[in-house]
């Protein structure tokens, strides 16, 4: 079974965004923050040694309407996004 850590890396390497909340959604975790910087660690011992996270801020609504401003995850290659912000 795999963890939500490699849930997430694999998740990420894909070249799809992630927030809090739809880490916590999709996979439970509830602090994406911290299982980021463990895949960030692990780089070139359990992890490839050919990417980097980068987490740009983003504006969201939140339930009442309000603008929130969230980090958004997601892992790039060489300084190049998989897909385009």
């Amino acid at each position: 079974m795999a963890t939500k850590e490699r849930m997430i890396y694999e998740y990420l390497r894909k070249g799809k965004a992630l927030t809090q909340d739809k880490a916590k959604e999709m996979f439970g975790a509830s602090r994406l923050s911290a299982v980021i910087y463990r895949i960030k660690d692990k780089r070139g011992k359990q992890y490839p040694a050919d990417f980097d996270i980068q987490a740009p801020t983003v504006t969201v609504r939140d339930r009442f309407g309000n603008d929130c401003h969230v980090a958004q995850y997601r892992m790039t290659f060489g300084g190049q996004c998989v897909l385009p912000f």
